[in-house]
């Protein structure tokens, strides 16, 4: 589904232009912080009305990180997955354009582990 690079391409650049981000790296090989990304990503599709095939790629996304995060939290807590996702949400609500490659790098991630 390549869909999902240029959803997250097209809302990265419409919310572009906010304040410099906080010091933490996303990382694209966690699923914590690829989670708080789609999560993002897909809330500001819905909200700022991109077209549906977007939505729903952004949507799914979302979903698939979701499920492990939800995971990580029966082995680990909330406390661990808050511990590193807020300070990740305070970025992206200021900077959300300096997301764009953590987006890319996080859909191609689920697409190559099996998302559809």
């Amino acid at each position: 589904m390549r869909l999902f690079i240029p959803s997250f391409a097209v809302l990265a650049s419409v919310l572009a232009g906010c304040t410099p981000a906080e010091a933490i790296t996303p990382d694209a090989s966690n699923d914590v912080d690829c989670s708080v990304i789609a999560f993002y990503f897909n809330r500001e599709a819905a909200r700022l009305g991109v077209p549906e095939d977007q939505q729903r790629a952004t949507a799914a996304v979302h979903a698939w990180y979701s499920k492990r995060v939800h995971e990580i939290e029966a082995e680990r807590g909330l406390q661990a997955i808050e511990k590193r996702a807020d300070p990740l949400l305070v970025r992206l609500n200021r900077d959300p354009a300096s997301m764009l490659p953590a987006s890319s790098a996080c859909a191609e991630r689920a697409v190559r582990a099996g998302l559809r």
